[in-house]
């Protein structure tokens, strides 16, 4: 199996994922590796709820191009403090999400977190989230500005929460696109 290109935590794979639109990521980047606790916050209890993001995730990972990889609690201790050096409490997915992308050198983590975003930073990985994803997905006219829009729409309905702030600078990059 060939190198990860990117490393996700949930959020990319939650909200592409329940509007059908988890295949941008495959568009974007041919291998990605989640940590098991990603695993099983987005598949695991996904499905018991029957959730279109947890079907479509399982389904990539089904097809190959997802892979989870084994990240154990002891694992992720730098992640740790560096969140203590911070000043900032990350979740378990978090956490793994970040030490796996350091461990397998790939430098590219999905994440809408912003803390989760912090630290990735400061530990030298490229944090990029579903708006980054989207705007790709304009850039190669992989989708119409419309439908972009109409997701971003749909997004922010459903508590995709961004400030003001970032969805007009969102709009007026995609302008750009």
């Amino acid at each position: 199996m060939s190198k990860p290109t990117a490393v996700s935590n949930s959020g990319p794979l939650i909200w592409l994922g329940r509007y059908g639109l988890l295949f941008l990521l495959r568009k974007h980047f041919s291998f990605i590796a989640i940590p098991t606790a990603i695993y099983v916050e987005v598949v695991e209890e996904g499905l018991k709820h029957n959730y279109l993001d947890a079907q479509e995730t399982k389904k990539a990972i089904d097809e190959g191009w997802i892979n989870v990889k084994t990240v154990s609690e002891r694992d992720v201790e730098t992640v740790t403090i560096a969140e203590e050096k911070l000043g900032i409490r990350l979740g378990m997915g978090e956490r793994q999400a970040i030490f796996l992308a350091r461990s397998l050198k790939v430098k590219t983590i999905l994440t809408d977190d912003e803390d989760a975003a912090h630290v990735s930073r400061v530990l030298k990985l490229k944090p990029r989230g579903t708006l980054y994803i989207l705007l790709k997905a304009a850039r190669h006219k992989i989708l119409t500005k419309d439908q972009i829009i109409e997701a971003l729409d749909k997004m922010l309905e459903d508590g995709f929460w961004l400030s003001p702030l970032i969805v007009q600078r969102f709009h007026k990059a995609l302008e750009k696109a």
